[in-house]
Formats: structure tokens, sequence, C-alpha cells
């Protein structure tokens, strides 16, 4: 009896197999009746076969069975009469393939033809990203953005060549999920662009991004950590000598630049960083010592001429603010009339810094702006 029982056991694993076998078949025949133009129908027939053949314990281990299944998936991504009924088609094409490379079956022959179809589903993953990001479906473009890198990687260890950079593919990522108000997945993709592609702005973006979300140890811990490699950073100066007045360090600040300029003195962005301190410390004496001494160093110094011009100018502010508040009164008018000379004074003191610095960067706009208001305002 029990050798019975074994033997109808055995019956039914060998029908089981047939049985997925039989639903690969089932995908096989889809998939060429769609490739010879017999309609987007035969790949949603499909579905249900090869998911339940990859489901199963008898085919979950078949390189074949997923070569199937990231095809039909890649098609479905591609055919827009379909697609929307499918949004994550891409990525499930993608699993696949994944899956595929996984198992690494020596048998599979097919991965010249997989590397080809996964160089296409790239593009199409990409893309699709770019369509999310212009309906501000934020969330859903940072993670299509965001697998590209692994794409490449699978596409790279199979001796081909991905059409989408990684970098781009990141930069994309880090901007949809800003965007969308992803904050930790932001700060997620920006890290890792930092540590494949390593570059100063990242981590001046990240720096406002942990200051925009109130993550103040965060946000000191990357300007720590990116002055190691850039220590020369204007806008790195400049934050962390911001975290240090923000902590009520006003002293510390200027002490920190002063240090770091008797060590390199010749440094034209830490004048321009000390500038800008004494400036948010309201201490425009030292502020002017600071630009002077940039100027000095270098004449043609396009920050130095600005800072300095623009510090003036901005001064014109209040006393215009004062001259709009003021009445129609005779002694309103007389009062009119003495701070509009004031304004002009400052103006005047102004005028040639911005003016040098207009010879040095002809197109700077906020430099033309200035100059602009100044013609119009002395007229």
């Amino acid at each position: 009896m029990k050798k019975i029982i074994f033997a109808f056991a055995c019956f039914g694993i060998i029908e089981s197999a047939n049985a997925q076998q039989g639903k690969l078949v089932s995908t096989w025949n889809a998939l060429e009746s769609y490739k010879k133009g017999e309609g987007v129908s035969n790949l949603e027939a499909a579905l249900p076969y090869i998911n339940e053949a990859v489901a199963n314990e008898q085919t979950m281990n078949s390189a074949r069975a997923w070569w199937y299944r990231s095809q039909v998936y890649q098609f479905i991504a591609s055919e827009k009469e379909i697609h929307g009924k499918y949004p994550e088609a891409g990525l499930e094409a993608l699993v696949s393939f994944k899956k595929m490379n996984e198992i690494n079956d020596p048998k599979f022959k097919d991965w010249e033809d997989a590397v080809k179809n996964l160089t296409a589903l790239s593009t199409t993953i990409f893309n699709d990203g770019v369509d999310q990001f212009q309906a501000k479906k934020f969330d859903l473009a940072a993670k299509n953005f965001g697998l590209i890198p692994e794409i490449n990687t699978i596409i790279e260890a199979r001796g081909g060549k991905s059409p989408i950079e990684a970098k781009t593919a990141l930069d994309n990522a880090a901007v949809s999920a800003e965007n969308g108000g992803l904050y930790k997945e932001a700060v997620d993709v920006y890290s890792k662009l930092i540590a494949k592609f390593p570059d100063v702005k990242y981590y001046n973006i990240l720096y406002q991004l942990h200051k925009k979300n109130s993550n103040l140890d965060a946000a000191n811990a990357i300007v720590e950590e990116g002055l190691v490699k850039y220590p020369s950073d204007k806008d790195l100066l400049i934050s962390k000598v911001n975290a240090l007045i923000s902590a009520g360090k006003s002293g510390a600040a200027v002490d920190y630049l002063k240090k770091i300029i008797d060590q390199d003195p010749t440094n034209e962005v830490l004048y321009v960083a000390l500038g800008q301190a004494y400036e948010q410390l309201k201490d425009e004496t030292h502020a002017r010592e600071a630009y002077g001494s940039l100027i000095k160093l270098n004449p043609n110094s396009f920050d130095g001429n600005y800072g300095m011009g623009a510090m003036i100018f901005n001064k014109a502010k209040e006393i215009t603010d004062q001259m709009n508040a003021l009445g129609y009164g005779k002694a309103d008018q007389v009062k009119y009339e003495e701070l509009k000379g004031n304004r002009t004074k400052i103006f005047g003191e102004a005028k040639p810094f911005l003016d040098k610095a207009l010879t040095i960067k002809p197109d700077n706009a906020s430099v033309k702006a200035a100059l602009g208001n100044i013609d119009s305002l002395t007229k």
C-alpha cells in the first residue's frame, strides 16, 4: 500500500511539473503572437500563466521562466495602449532580470538578448520617470530614476553598456525626491551621489536639505565632512559660519575665518566669507575691511567689488522705506528731500564698485539690476 501511495505521489509531482512547463509554453506562444503583430491582448493573456509559473516551486528557479516574464512586462511597459493599466510594468521587468541574474544558470544561453532587452528597459524606465516628474508624481519619478544604477550594474556585469548614465539618473532621482518633499529619500540619494560621484555641490545641497527639515546636527555634520574634502569652498565656509552664528557663537565664526586667512592669506574665497559673516553680524566697518582687503589683493575680484557695492547699495532700502512712509505735508516734503539726498550719496558710493563688477562680469543680472535702480532713482 505504501508503494502505491508513493507511486501516486511521484505521479503528482510529475503532473505538477508538466503543468508548470505548460504555462511556460503558453507564455511563449503568447509572446510569439504579440511579436507577430497579433495585438497587446496576448501580453495580458500571458500574465496569469507566467506569474503562476514563477510562483510555483517547480519553476520559480528557472532562468527561462524569469526570462519570459521579463519580456512580457517589458513589452507591456513599452505599449502605451495598456501601460496605464500596469504602471509598474517596467519595475516588474527589472525584478525578473534581477532574478535571472541571481539564478545565474550556466545553461541559460539568451543573455545576449536579455542584455539588449534590459538596455531598452533602462530607457523605458528613465522616460517613465520623466513623464511622472512632469505629472508631479515625484515619488514614482524618484523610484524609477533610482533604479537605473541597478540596471546598469547588471548590464555592465554581462558585458553591455547602458544608454543612461548613473549620475544623470541619480541627479534626477534626488531632485524628484526633493520636489516631492521626500526628505529621507532625497538624503539617501544625495549620499549615494557623494559616494559615487564626489562633488562639493552635493554637500551644500544636503546642508540646505537638513537645515530645511530642522535637522541641525546633520546639517552641521555634513558641512564638517564637506570641509575636510573642500576646505576652500565658499558656500561650505559660509554655512559653517552661519551655523556658528546660529549657535550664538558670532565671535567664533569670525575667529574661525581669521584663523584660516592667516594660514592661507591669498585665498580670495575666505575674504568673501569673512565679509558676509560680518554683514550677518551687521558689522559694516569690519565687512568693509574684509571686502577692501580682497579688492587690494585682487582689484579685478568680482566678489570683492560686488560684495562691497551690494552691501553699500542695500543700505538705501531702509531710507527708501522711510521716504515711502512720509505724508504730503510741507515738513514731510522737506524730510523727503533730505532722505533722497542721503540715498543719492549711498548710491554714489556704491556705484563705482558695481561698475567695476559689471566690467568683470558684463552679463551678471544682479549687478545690472542694481545699477538700473541707481540710474532710475537718481534722475
